[in-house]
């Protein structure tokens, strides 16, 4: 008699089922929401750079490969739940290990998607930087422009103001002095 491989010999318990159901679901409705972002770009990404658009579709594309590992590891997690070592060690065997090289190629996307993302803000950050700095050079010749003007129009004031005593003076002696 040949016996089914996926004969439980044991339940597993609902805990494990709830994970592993948990890690396919998570992984289909990523699949849909990414591959929907990533072939619709112009829809998510209208309002974004062309060089962030091209990041963000990049990424997605990235994350739909992530969610088909996260899916095919829930799906092996699920099958090897209900595998028996005893009776089926190779098949066991083959499926916790296909569920492990899964796990590691979701691994591995998350952190190449990490990577990307710490270089893509880095050099945005370092365009704002370089755009700060530009932006207070000029904030400061601008101040000392305004400064500069402000102390000529002071300065012509205090003379505008000393011609008018010096003329109010002459007109005074002109005044006590009519002999003149």
């Amino acid at each position: 008699m040949i016996t089914p491989i996926f004969a439980a010999v044991y339940a597993p318990d609902w805990l494990s089922l709830t994970i592993a159901g948990l890690v396919v679901a998570l992984g289909v409705s990523q699949f849909t929401v990414q591959l929907d972002r990533a072939r619709r770009p112009d829809v998510y990404f209208k309002d974004e750079s062309e060089r962030d658009r091209r990041f963000l579709v990049r990424q997605a594309k990235r994350r739909v490969q992530l969610s088909i590992a996260a899916t095919v590891f829930g799906v092996f997690l699920l099958v090897g739940l209900f595998l028996s070592y005893e009776r089926h060690p190779q098949a066991w065997g083959i499926v916790w290990l296909l569920a492990l090289l899964f796990l590691g190629w979701a691994g591995c996307l998350a952190i190449v998607d990490f990577i990307a993302i710490r270089i893509h803000f880095g050099i945005e950050i370092q365009r704002q930087r370089a755009e700060k700095l530009v932006l207070d050079y000029r904030m400061r010749q601008f101040q000392e422009q305004s400064l500069r003007e402000l102390e000529k129009a002071k300065q012509e004031a205090k003379e505008e103001e000393e011609t008018e005593e010096t003329e109010a003076s002459a007109a005074n002696a002109d005044v006590k002095d009519p002999a003149h």
